[in-house]
């Protein structure tokens, strides 16, 4: 549903990054939490299991859609939490640290606003007038990441670099 897309309806996982940030610097007793390997099995454990559950016994798209949400967003928090402090190593630290990852990890504010607006210019516009028709959907999908990547970085370069260059003006 696309309006679960919307700020609002994202305040769980945004005042989870946010306590994550707290946690991170000032809250030892969640730092241990989020540190304990007991932590990240029952989080993944019951992530998986109400995701089982949900998806072939309960038969409730209410529940799945709204326990998923939550679930989800605390178990990428134990993963941001382990990947903030460089805590990952060998193969997955190294493609964390990859800097094609890096750079998609700078843009990637541009490639959250603008994927649902790109979604829409898409399919309204760019598929209908170029001929691209829905059963060739690899090829539209792989268009229409390209022309997020292209809005993205246009938008990167011209007005969201520009703007955190005005940052030294500014005492915060």
């Amino acid at each position: 549903m696309i309006s679960s897309y919307f700020t609002l309806n994202q305040f769980f996982p945004l005042c989870l990054g946010a306590f994550l940030a707290y946690v991170k610097r000032y809250n030892l007793y969640w730092k241990k939490i989020f540190e304990n390997k007991i932590a990240w099995f029952i989080a993944l454990l019951s992530y998986s299991g109400f995701f089982y559950l949900a998806k072939y016994n309960l038969n409730s798209s209410f529940l799945f859609g709204i326990f998923d949400e939550y679930l989800f967003s605390i178990v990428c928090a134990f993963i941001i939490y382990k990947a903030s402090g460089n805590g990952f190593r060998f193969l997955i630290g190294y493609l964390l640290h990859h800097e094609i990852v890096v750079f998609i990890g700078k843009i990637s504010y541009g490639l959250y606003l603008y994927h649902l607006f790109v979604i829409g210019f898409f399919w309204n516009y760019i598929s209908p007038n170029f001929g691209v028709s829905i059963s060739d959907k690899h090829m539209v999908w792989l268009l229409y990441f390209i022309t997020l990547f292209l809005i993205t970085l246009l938008s990167y370069y011209f007005i969201e670099k520009p703007a955190n260059s005005l940052k030294r003006f500014f005492k915060y």
